[in-house]
């Protein structure tokens, strides 16, 4: 007879041990990615272009831009705006500069991610030692952080993050049988649509995969 017993996305191991190794998974990935961005003193490859939207946002009094003027040219602002309105919003409120902010903020959302990729895996994955390892693997592969510390990760870490929790909550919908994390986990899914467009296409991919 076929299987019909219900789709189950419980942990691998118990919540301690969830807690621990997500919290190990995270010290590795700032030993690795912090030197990076802490060892220089702009934003790492295409920060300037990031850093001129922020400055063009707040220039013109969070209107939306219809261009940038940035090394010589002037580039047409047609990117998922969200991430680069919060930081100048954040930039707004806290008097930061948003040269800092383009510098640290990828560096800070990247981290948060390592630990909630952890309990998107313990999900997913069959065992403790296949978890164990993907939380060793995930904070010490380049693609988990090179081209997501840098300037364009203002967009694309928090991009990644919102994805993880897509995942979770609806990981959580379906073993709870409840719509609400479904409607959820869409809402958070068109803020990924907001931040970078990339990100969102896959995030609705691997949600609907689930």
């Amino acid at each position: 007879a076929r299987d019909r017993s219900p789709i189950v996305f419980s942990p691998a191991v118990s919540s301690r041990s969830l807690a621990l190794l997500a919290l190990a998974s995270l010290v590795l990935g700032a030993a690795i990615r912090g030197p990076i961005v802490l060892g220089v003193d702009f934003p790492l490859n295409d920060g300037g272009l990031f850093l001129a939207f922020i400055e063009k946002i707040l220039a013109d009094g969070f209107a939306f831009p219809d261009f940038v003027d940035w090394n010589g040219y002037r580039v047409p602002f047609a990117y998922p705006p969200l991430s680069f309105y919060a930081l100048a919003g954040l930039a707004r409120a806290t008097g930061i500069e948003p040269l800092k902010l383009v510098q640290y903020v990828p560096l800070v959302v990247n981290l948060v991610s390592v630990p909630v990729f952890v309990c998107v895996a313990a999900r997913l994955l069959p065992g403790a030692s296949a978890l164990f390892f993907a939380a060793v693997a995930f904070p010490i592969l380049p693609r988990s952080y090179e081209w997501l510390v840098m300037g364009g990760g203002v967009s694309r870490s928090p991009a990644m993050l919102a994805t993880l929790i897509a995942l979770l909550l609806t990981m959580e919908a379906i073993d709870r049988r409840r719509k609400s994390l479904l409607v959820a986990a869409t809402v958070v899914l068109g803020i990924v649509l907001a931040l970078h467009l990339e990100w969102g296409i896959s995030g609705w991919v691997a949600t609907t995969l689930v």
